[in-house]
């Protein structure tokens, strides 16, 4: 969660807020895509291993 918190880098006066959106559409879509591309993958992933044996 620390990776999530806003933080303020005091000698350069940078903020960096991971919860603010951006305003820029392309970068908005660029960064679904590449979840959606993620997700799509993961579940071929796990669809192609073999079944679980439980003992």
């Amino acid at each position: 969660m620390e990776r999530d918190r806003l933080t303020r880098d005091k000698d350069r006066g940078i903020t960096n807020n991971p919860n603010e959106q951006s305003s820029d559409r392309a970068t908005s879509s660029t960064s679904l895509s590449a979840i959606v591309r993620v997700s799509v993958v993961s579940v071929k992933i796990v669809n192609s291993l073999p079944p679980l044996q439980e003992k």
